[in-house]
């Protein structure tokens, strides 16, 4: 369907998004009561770890500025929304669309903010473009280069250019927009030399100004490239209960306990990759920049933890509390994330930190 905004707008009112939302339980990062929207549909890229080549082919398709407004202005008077959250494959395809789109949103003066939390192209990000962003009420927009391997980037048919990335996110730390990253260790044939790039890069990232990273295990998605390539090369167990567990457990990221589907590193050596990524990361990130050390400290404190490493410790901070019975003032959503890590381990499950499968 190319005429999108010919289209119905989502149908919320079965779901009784007041009761979630009045509770402080929006779709956002801790940006009041959030509310997820599409602004298009597919993406024109083939990468081989993504499922979107089955699910939509390389059509890219967007719906004119006029109609998400007014989805935005519908749902801000209905639920009294102040935040929405932009989930597209490839939000950021169009330059004249993004600069359109911005301009409107300055223009109506909705008063209200808005974030990229799925990932975006850094191509259309100039310094013009980010400062759009900004003054229209973007606080987060998410890239995601996925490796800092030019190898590893043809291999999987990431078309990225990593530097033109950095500007971006140079970009976006001079203006005051939280840019975080995403990034993907494990790929089959990824080798060390490829991955010692990978954590290179990721220093880079924290030199430029970026504000946090997502550091996540491949996963062979059903419907992929590589998913396909691992079934021909018998990798999985035959349909049935055991592959069905196998994609249940490997398919949500197990961050701490995850499966390697690469040649040259073991369940523990990607672990202590994953691991040693981020730490990398945020401990770079805090000595070129020791004021934000400062300022998770301060969102820890207030219960409103934005950043990866953040939320780790603060989930961590409430399942100890938890486990031991604590009584005190956590808040709401960290002691509800708590509980659900704790019902998780009960059953044998874990945590998702849902791979992105963008462009």
């Amino acid at each position: 369907i190319r005429a999108l905004d010919q289209m119905p707008w989502p149908d919320w009112d079965a779901v009784p998004l007041r009761n979630y939302l009045d509770r402080g339980f929006g779709h956002g990062v801790g940006h009041g009561r959030n509310m997820p929207m599409l602004a298009s549909r597919g993406c024109p890229y083939k990468c081989t770890f993504c499922s979107n080549p089955q699910m939509w082919g390389n059509l890219w398709n967007v719906r004119s500025t006029a109609d998400v407004l007014a989805e935005m202005k519908h749902h801000k008077e209905k639920y009294s929304v102040d935040s929405f959250s932009f989930y597209d494959l490839t939000a950021i395809m169009r330059r004249s669309w993004i600069l359109e789109f911005t301009e409107l949103l300055i223009k109506e003066d909705l008063r209200v903010t808005w974030l990229l939390p799925s990932g975006t192209r850094s191509e259309a990000m100039d310094a013009e473009v980010v400062r759009q962003l900004k003054r229209s009420g973007c606080l987060t927009l998410n890239f995601a280069p996925e490796s800092g391997s030019p190898r590893t980037l043809e291999r999987i048919k990431k078309q990225v250019h990593l530097e033109k990335m950095l500007v971006s996110v140079r970009a976006c730390a001079r203006a005051g927009v939280y840019a975080r990253a995403n990034i993907i260790f494990g790929f089959p044939g990824e080798t060390p030399h490829d991955m010692l790039l990978t954590l290179r890069f990721i220093l880079r990232l924290a030199w430029a100004g970026l504000h946090d990273i997502g550091v996540f295990p491949f996963a062979p998605y059903p419907g992929s490239a590589l998913h396909d390539f691992l079934r021909a090369r018998h990798a999985f167990p035959p349909e049935g209960p055991e592959y069905d567990q196998m994609l249940l457990r490997n398919c949500n990221n197990d961050y701490w306990h995850p499966r390697s589907w690469n040649e040259y590193v073991s369940n523990r050596q990607l672990r202590l990759l994953l691991i040693g990524g981020s730490a990398l990361f945020y401990l770079s990130q805090y000595a070129f920049r020791p004021w934000r050390a400062i300022e998770s400290i301060g969102r820890l404190a207030m219960g409103r933890p934005v950043t990866f490493m953040e939320r780790v410790v603060a989930n961590s901070l409430g399942r100890v509390r938890l486990m031991f019975g604590a009584k005190g003032s956590l808040p709401a959503p960290v002691a509800a994330v708590a509980r659900i890590d704790l019902a998780a381990e009960g059953d044998g499950s874990s945590p998702a930190h849902p791979q992105r499968s963008t462009a």
